[in-house]
This record gives structure tokens, sequence and C-alpha cells, in this order.
């Protein structure tokens, strides 16, 4: 190897290791609600405090408390995430169903396989609608939050 190429690959891998080094950036303390992306998790900041909406939207509505219509607009989170949790988990099972029947020696049930690997396959594609509602509805929600904090120093509400 020529030592140009060992100076590129040098830098290159300094390069990378510099990207990997990750920092904790955590916001000044503020009113405000802040998103975070730590570890691949999305947590929100408010008063200097963390705090994290659960996997089926409960804690929405408390990272809002305080502004009557940024909980109206995160009342509909936990309801969307349930939906796409339940959609897809019919989807798994409509999957294992159809693929169990498909597997099968007696061809009797081939049909039915494909009809359930069908109903599967749309069933995981509304629960992502569904999915993208709610994280649609939580961003809508810290917005407005956010809105009336900075239209009403002081003061959280409408």
């Amino acid at each position: 190897m020529s030592p140009a190429a060992r100076t590129v690959a040098a830098a290159l891998l300094l390069a990378h290791a510099g990207c990997a080094i990750t920092g904790t950036y955590e916001p000044r303390p503020s009113p405000r609600i802040t998103p975070l992306d730590v570890t691949g998790q999305r947590v929100f900041v408010r008063d200097g405090r963390r705090q994290e909406v659960g996997l089926f939207g409960g804690g929405a509505e408390e990272l809002v408390r305080g502004d009557a219509a940024a909980v109206a607009a995160a009342r509909p989170y936990r309801r969307n995430r349930l939906l796409a949790f339940a959609l897809s988990t019919a989807g798994l099972g409509a999957f294992g169903a159809a693929t169990y029947f498909s597997l099968e020696r007696d061809q009797r049930h081939a049909a039915l396989g494909a009809d359930l690997f069908f109903g599967g396959f749309l069933s995981s594609l509304v629960s992502l609608a569904f999915t993208s509602a709610a994280a649609h509805d939580l961003m809508n929600a810290v917005t407005i939050f956010n809105d009336d904090v900075e239209a009403a120093p002081g003061s959280v509400g409408r």
C-alpha cells in the first residue's frame, strides 16, 4: 500500500470515528417543548425535564398539559397509535395464517391462504397510515402548545 493510500485510509478512519462520537445535547430550560432524538427514540424536553411519550400514546396529553387546545389536539394520538398497533398485529397474524394455509399439502385452502395474505398486507398498510396520522397529531399538539407559549409569555392556554 502506498503512503498516500495509507494517509487517505487513516483520514477516513479518523473521520468515521469522529462521526461515531455522540454528544448529549440538552436544550436550555424553557416553557417551550423541544423534541430530541436520544438513541433512536423521540423524547421531549419541557421546563428542563425530559418527558417520553409511550408506544401506545401514554404521556401525550401530559406533555402539553396546561393548554386546552393542545390537549385536544393530542387526544387522537393515543387512539391512532392503538389502532395502528391492533391493525399491525392483525396483519402479522393474517400473514402467519396465510403461510400455514399456503404450505399445507392439501390445496383446498390455497385460496384462503391467498385471501389471508392479501388481508394481512392491507391491514399492515392501513396501520402505517394510522402511525403517520398519530405522529402528525402529536407534532400538531406540540406546535399549538409552543405557539401559545410564544403568544402569551408567562401563561399557557387559550
